[in-house]
């Protein structure tokens, strides 16, 4: 946001809250700044999902100094701050809205911290599949029309096949 000022127009940075004399040089010294980007982050991480901090979490190891009482790079630590419990806890929700429907599986990109009942994950799978289709893929391909289509992608006819000849050993 800026602002005119008796020195002229005055930037003010409302993740930082500081006010600073507008010029391109000092607005990019300041948005290059390790603090204006801890306060974006911090700004960003309340809007951030379950399913987006878990898997953020599951690939950090344990911060060293959190355990021993105090890290001193707070939340731009690149080890994760989170106790056993808390990681339990935090995958024990994701898990609980994979199961009751409001999330989907394939949102759940990296599979490795992926621990679900096999009969579960079964069951919920055959119950997607087994769900009537709002679309009849037929009718989706019968609309094509082939002389617009590229020649890589136009389906081979019947009569390219007739003239070869192949052994099957």
């Amino acid at each position: 946001m800026e602002t005119e000022n008796k020195m002229g127009k005055v930037f003010y940075c409302e993740y930082c809250e500081r006010s600073f004399k507008d010029c391109p040089k000092t607005r990019k010294t300041h948005l290059k700044s390790n603090e204006h980007k801890a306060n974006v982050h911090l700004y960003n991480q309340q809007f951030k999902d379950e399913i987006d901090i878990l898997k953020e979490e599951v690939n950090k190891t344990a911060c060293h100094f959190f355990q021993k009482g105090a890290c001193r790079y707070g939340e731009q630590c690149l080890n994760s701050h989170l106790t056993v419990e808390k990681f339990d806890h935090l995958k024990a929700k994701v898990f609980s809205k994979i199961y009751s429907g409001h999330l989907n599986m394939q949102s759940l990109a990296s599979s490795e911290f992926v621990e679900i009942d096999p009969q579960k994950h079964l069951s919920i799978w055959l119950q997607q599949r087994n769900a009537p289709q709002d679309y009849d893929l037929f009718s989706e391909f019968s609309n094509i029309d082939f002389n617009t289509l590229p020649p890589s992608l136009i389906p081979p006819k019947i009569e390219h096949f007739e003239g070869i000849s192949c052994d099957w050993n």
